[in-house]
């Protein structure tokens, strides 16, 4: 899918104007959506926080984490 070369302002107008998300917008333009989430913050008058943007942090685990977590009994085994 060929994505559009459009400018911030833009992005956030059709945001703003119309009733599509963050990630339809994402998907649209290939634009991460937490650009596009501080971009209309920003355009608000309103930057978000650092507290705001520790929120929408993914949480970092390693690789042991997630298979401890799946597979608890794994080192009990060997």
């Amino acid at each position: 899918m060929d994505k559009k070369e459009v400018t911030r302002e833009e992005i956030v107008v059709e945001y703003l104007t119309g009733n599509i998300s963050y990630r339809a917008l994402e998907k649209k333009y290939g634009v991460p959506s937490r650009s596009i989430c501080d971009w209309v913050l920003k355009y608000q008058g309103r930057l978000p926080s650092w507290r705001e943007k520790e929120k929408r942090r993914k949480p970092i685990t390693t690789f042991s984490d997630h298979w401890m977590r799946k597979y608890p009994n794994l080192i009990e085994e060997f």
